[in-house]
């Protein structure tokens, strides 16, 4: 049996209508199959959002990623691999 599971677009849209339009979603393929990633803009909100998106969502495992760095924040160039 397989899930059923929404097109990636489709998904997108359901996400961003029930968990927030500020998050950015994007669909992926991994070794766990089709997941769903929600990254929101601080580790702050990220908790929030955790507690409302389900971990199987719409057919797709979830995720929820956030940006730790801030505008302060020194980033060495040489140190981010391609």
């Amino acid at each position: 049996m397989t899930d059923k599971r929404l097109d990636k677009d489709e998904v997108i849209k359901v996400a961003k209508l029930q968990f927030g339009s500020d998050n950015e979603y994007r669909v992926k393929k991994t070794e766990m199959g089709w997941t769903l990633y929600a990254h929101v803009l601080t580790p702050g909100s990220s908790s929030g959002v955790r507690g409302m998106i389900p971990g199987r969502f719409e057919g797709y495992y979830t995720i929820v990623t956030h940006t730790s760095l801030r505008d302060d924040d020194d980033i060495d160039i040489s140190d981010i691999k391609n």
